[in-house]
């Protein structure tokens, strides 16, 4: 069982949560400083960056295998002490290798605690509206994470360099360790399968390499195409082999079910929205309209202002009506945010088209988000939090990658004033899924009162404590 209140349980949850968005964003920032100290090109920064992707992504299914096993409190302890360590690596980096190295270390610390915070998310607050409530404010502190990121990346890169950004984060981790010292449970579950050594193998490396390859394809596209392909025939044997096994990794057998294939489903495609409108049309003012970088994330704000405004709508809605209409609402209004995007060119007004897009889109994004991860958590038993939660997480990673690899087909250096045809591949894939979603969802006409938290043991109160 946890052993401290909700407030103080959901606040570390919420801090990695902070900590993850902002650990990808601050050092985006500070990539020209390192760039013209370490005497860097765009391809040694790009290849840098893919360093972390790769190891992130190639943490995350082995994250629920050891989840499962070893019990979440563990896992998110490891992924602090993985996190600190990189940030402290880069702090003191003066070579290319060394900050390598430094990125990842911070990619599989951050692979092993997304999953570890989701699934103690789960395990700690009952289902019901108390998980609504806390699963609402996890997804907001996600958005605080990113405003955060660019708001102290900028100031940390002036005052200190880029080393800054890196110090920055080991100083915001380690109270994380709290987590773990005062309120997660780490002892080992009870009877646990053992590890599935060579799922462990094939998910990191099939992942990894898909994630290492799709990071690549504007640098070095027979590289990038060999490296995806590798990837998805390892990932192809990792299928099989979960199918095989006595004891899998993972449950690939959870997405048999309507209730959990459902949510699945929309975070494989959840993240193509904002992230696939962000990128377009920061693309195209930079590029075409000639804005500042400075002048392009204040354009682009209040898409991240309005998604508290998402998540608390989400779970009234959820109170009275469940996950399913949210979810799917939620869907839907990001493909309307693509359909309000279509037709920007360099004379669209700012206020009149580009404007309703964006808070279309982070209503929307975070609508969908709540119902998402409370249907992949409903009704879970502890065994398969990890399974869950990593399975998810994986999809949330892959499907952006993929999204986005199909949207830039699109846009080309001559073709940047003209949107289109990226617009219309992303609002295709949303509005698709919001109608296969409606379609195959079959959620509670409402969610229950309160069931208790799923980690073992835990009390009552605790789980139906107000946030």
């Amino acid at each position: 069982m946890t052993r401290g209140g909700p407030p103080f349980t959901l606040a570390c949850l919420c801090g990695a949560q902070m900590l993850l968005s902002l650990d990808i964003v601050v050092l985006q920032l500070a990539l020209p400083a390192l760039g013209a100290e370490l005497a860097l090109g765009p391809a040694a920064l790009q290849a840098l960056n893919a360093c972390y992707l790769a190891a992130f992504a190639g943490s995350l299914l082995p994250a629920g295998g050891l989840i499962d096993r070893q019990g979440p409190g563990r896992i998110f302890a490891a992924g602090v002490v993985l996190l600190v360590a990189g940030s402290i690596i880069g702090g003191l980096a003066t070579s290319l290798a060394v900050v390598a190295a430094a990125r990842v270390i911070q990619g599989i610390g951050g692979g092993l605690l997304l999953p570890a915070a989701l699934a103690l998310l789960g395990a700690s607050f009952a289902e019901g509206p108390p998980r609504d409530r806390a699963t609402g404010l996890w997804t907001i502190a996600a958005v605080i994470g990113v405003v955060a990121g660019i708001l102290l990346g900028g100031v940390a890169t002036e005052v200190a360099g880029w080393r800054g950004t890196f110090w920055l984060g080991a100083m915001l981790a380690l109270p994380l360790l709290l987590g773990p010292m005062l309120v997660f449970p780490l002892e080992p579950r009870p009877a646990a399968a053992p590890l599935d050594r060579v799922g462990f193998a094939l998910s990191a490396t099939g992942f990894g390499a898909v994630s290492l390859g799709l990071a690549m394809v504007g640098s070095a596209a027979v590289l990038a195409g060999s490296l995806v392909l590798a990837g998805a025939g390892l990932l192809l044997v990792f299928v099989r082999h979960l199918a095989r096994t006595a004891a899998p990794l993972v449950r690939l057998s959870v997405l048999r079910r309507r209730e959990v294939a459902a949510p699945m489903l929309a975070g494989l495609v959840h993240g193509i929205g904002p992230q696939g409108l962000l990128f377009v049309l920061s693309l195209h003012l930079q590029s075409v309209r000639g804005w500042r970088p400075a002048e392009v994330g204040i354009a682009l704000l209040p898409a991240a202002l309005l998604a508290p405004a998402g998540a608390l709508l989400a779970v009234r809605l959820m109170r009275r009506l469940g996950p399913r209409l949210p979810l799917g609402a939620g869907l839907a209004l990001m493909g309307l945010a693509f359909v309000a995007a279509t037709g920007i060119g360099t004379d669209s007004g700012y206020a009149t088209r580009l404007l309703p897009a964006l808070a279309a889109m982070g209503l929307g994004a975070t609508l969908a988000s709540v119902p998402m991860y409370a249907g992949v958590l409903a009704g879970c038993p502890p065994d398969e939090l990890g399974s869950r939660s990593s399975l998810l997480n994986a999809g949330q990673y892959l499907g952006p990658a993929l999204g986005l690899t199909l949207m830039s087909l699109s846009l080309t250096d001559d073709r940047l004033a003209d949107l289109d045809g990226a617009i219309v591949t992303g609002a295709a894939i949303m509005l698709a899924t919001t109608v296969i979603v409606f379609a195959v969802y079959r959620g509670q006409p409402a969610m229950p009162a309160a069931q208790g938290p799923a980690w073992r043991g835990a009390s009552p109160h605790e789980g139906q404590s107000r946030l």
